[in-house]
């Protein structure tokens, strides 16, 4: 019996064996080659993409952009050299797979003049970097679109090398802004002058009483509701620059009972209203008797304002002054 058994299994490893050889044989060919290509390619970050911000301003349209990056080949036998052009047909195609709605950027806003590099022989990566930036006097006005791409395909100008297809095209994308409010800006830089006390006499403000806010004492004025803004008419309509808050008790030099932020909305008529932007604590400067000052960078025509505050303070927090710059 155990001749029988041995003879069985025997037969079944030959058998397996035989299977295994003419497998070996059989034509059909199941090695996985990779990329045969010698790619030259660009890592600047996991989606290989910039970006940048414009704000609009009464005063003129801010924002700046400079990047650099090096690029790199898998294995440099011979020199090669690459350049950066803009592909705007990859605007589509970049907006599909982001799932955004980006505008192309036109193309006078970056300069690609130094958007070159190149890599040395038996070498991995370029000692030069490349350089892309904002055209200088490249006119921002224009960037009314809420966000821009700029699509950059890399072009192998010279060498054996060949531009990836993933890693071979660079992103900048570019989104716009407008706002009125110049951030963390001095009272210096208020366009226009303070208005005197004696000729805010005819003006009202609600809720309250304007004379609360103009008694030159922190101890009188009015709790903060942040659901209950502010209204202040001031009678006609002036260039406005910017304002300036002092919080209840806010003179002993306690930050704790400072105004916290403050919503500015500006308006000739009552009805249409303009937002001016929401200063933060750290965004409005202050000065040493307590003020608090939110700044725009241009004079807005304005008959109306309205300030809606929260408080640093639950206990003391209110709005003890009031004060109002223009030209």
């Amino acid at each position: 019996m155990k001749t029988k058994i041995l003879k069985y299994f025997s037969l079944c490893i030959a058998t397996v064996a035989a299977l295994g050889f003419s497998s070996c044989n059989n034509d059909e060919s199941y090695d996985v080659y990779g990329n045969p290509d010698n790619l030259v390619y660009a890592r600047v970050n996991a989606d290989n993409t910039f970006n940048t911000k414009v704000v609009h301003t009464p005063v003129g349209d801010m924002g700046e952009f400079k990047a650099s990056f090096p690029v790199k080949i898998l294995h440099a036998s011979s020199g090669t050299s690459v350049s950066y052009e803009l592909d705007q047909s990859l605007v589509d195609e970049y907006n599909k797979a982001k799932g955004t709605n980006c505008a192309a950027l036109p193309a006078d806003i970056l300069d690609l003049t130094k958007a070159v590099a190149h890599i040395e022989a038996d070498t991995v990566a370029s000692k030069d970097s490349v350089h892309v930036a904002f055209a200088e006097g490249a006119d921002l006005s224009k960037l009314t679109e809420t966000a821009y791409v700029a699509p950059l395909r890399m072009k192998v100008t010279a060498g054996a090398g060949v531009a990836s297809v993933e890693r071979g095209i660079v992103y900048v994308v570019v989104t716009t802004s407008t706002r009125l409010m110049n951030a963390g800006a001095a009272r210096s830089a208020i366009p226009g002058q303070e208005i005197p006390v004696a000729n805010m006499a005819s003006w009202t403000i609600t809720p309250g009483s304007l004379a609360d806010f103009t008694d030159n004492s922190s101890f009188s004025g009015s709790r903060i509701d942040p659901n209950t803004p502010f209204v202040i008419d001031m009678q006609e309509v002036k260039n406005v620059g910017g304002i300036g808050l002092q919080g209840l008790y806010a003179n002993y030099g306690v930050s704790s009972y400072g105004i916290n932020s403050c919503k500015l909305e500006l308006s000739e008529d009552g009805n249409n209203w303009t937002e001016a932007g929401t200063a933060s604590y750290d965004e409005m400067s202050s000065d040493n008797n307590g003020y608090q000052y939110v700044v725009l960078y241009g004079a807005v025509q304005t008959r109306y304002i309205r300030l809606t505050l929260s408080a640093r303070s639950s206990w003391y927090g209110g709005l003890a002054e009031l004060r109002v710059f223009a030209q």
